[in-house]
Formats: C-alpha cells, structure tokens, sequence
C-alpha cells in the first residue's frame, strides 16, 4: 500500500502548502492545494524524466514549478534533467503568457500582445499576511484566455511595482505572475519558467486554515473553501 501512495504522489497527485499571499485571493495564505502531476504529461515515477513530449500550459492556469536558479532546478536550457526529484523550493503562479506571446505589466496591469487583460476595480481588499501583519489592498478583475479571476493591486500607488517588459516569451519557457501583484517574487524578478521545471497544475483546495490567530485562540478551518475548485 505505502509503494503505491507513494507512486500516486511522484506521478499523479500532489498537495502543496500556501505558505504566503503572493496569490492572494485566489489562493489564500493556509489553503493546503491539491495539485495534478500528470496535466501536462507524464513522467517515470519519482523523477523529472517525462514519458513522451511535455504540454505547455494554457494561460491562466496555476502551476506548481521549481524555482528557477535553485539547485534542484539544474540545467534547464532547453534540455530535460534526468536527475531524480529532491525536495526544492516550490513555488505557486499564474501563467500568464506562453512561447511567443508579447508581454509586458504596465501601471499594474498585464499587457499580451498589445491588449490590456486588466478589467475594473472590485473596491478594498484586507488580508493578514505571513507575518501575521494586517494588509489592505484592492481588488481588480482579470482575465487571461478564457479564465476570469481577480487580482490584488496596492492601494498606494507608490507601493507599486515598476513596469516591467514588453519582451517575448522564448520557446519552451512561460511568464508567470502572482495574483497579489505588488507582493510577488514572478518571473519579473526570476525571469521565465521552463516549462520542464513545472511539476503540477493546481486544481483544488485540500483543506485551508489560517497560520495566524489572535491570542490564544486556535486556528478555525475555512469550511466553505474545502473541495473548491482553483480557478
């Protein structure tokens, strides 16, 4: 039994600890994700080596990829790593653009091939970060492809972050972003994920429970987020 959850881990699904708000709201800080290995291809269990060709992904889905740069992300060029799989540095995003799209985050909003994917302001949006410190914001809606999804931006517009782009994404890489824009580390400051650096796409939400509490009060599950789809 304990070989085959294991194979069912490395090969087919995943869960995932939302550490941070970089995806806020979408994902919230505390949400437990379940992830697919398989969405884009298959690979021989317990390492990166993939049975047959690898699929991009589409824009706007959210993907689970090693860091670029990291030691576990090894040389990814334009070839695929036949080093097995070691704990790494995950990280969570948006894909946003796919090989050959013209991107570019202008004023805090998302630019692909020349059309503005930004919509309007949703209003005020508070959330406790990592730190445990209290965060207001605003929310605006989005969307990339055919995926609708809201998106965080400062409410100061000095907090910002500077524009960024326009450049291509190559052959084999995607632009990935956080949903809570002025508080993401994405490809803006890592550069473009290879696409053989993402292990899973993120599909549902497992179980979520703050990390922060006030006082002495025990962390309360967000029932209504159990089971819900990643959109």
């Amino acid at each position: 039994m304990i070989p085959l959850m294991l194979v069912f881990r490395s090969s087919v699904m995943e869960s995932f600890l939302v550490p941070t708000g970089s995806m806020e709201p979408t994902l919230r800080i505390g949400d437990r994700i379940l992830a697919w290995k398989s969405a884009y291809g298959l690979r021989y269990p317990f390492t990166r080596i993939p049975v047959g060709d690898i699929d991009t992904p589409e824009r706007g889905d959210i993907v689970v990829f090693i860091l670029p740069g990291t030691r576990d992300a090894g040389d990814w060029t334009d070839k695929v790593d036949f080093a097995p799989v070691f704990p790494s540095a995950d990280y969570v995003k948006r894909v946003v653009a796919v090989p050959g799209d013209k991107v570019a985050v202008k004023d805090g909003r998302v630019v692909v091939n020349g059309k503005s994917v930004g919509g309007r302001d949703l209003g005020p949006y508070r959330y406790v970060d990592h730190e445990c410190d209290p965060m207001q914001t605003r929310r605006r809606s989005e969307k990339v492809g055919s995926r609708d999804y809201v998106v965080l931006q400062a409410s100061d517009e000095g907090k910002r972050r500077a524009d960024w782009g326009p450049k291509t994404v190559p052959k084999n890489r995607v632009f990935v972003l956080g949903d809570n824009r002025d508080r993401s580390k994405d490809s803006r400051s890592f550069g473009f994920v290879p696409i053989h650096l993402i292990k899973a796409k993120a599909v549902r939400i497992g179980v979520s429970m703050p990390l922060c509490t006030t006082g002495d009060a025990l962390p309360e599950l967000r029932w209504k987020r159990i089971g819900s789809a990643i959109e």
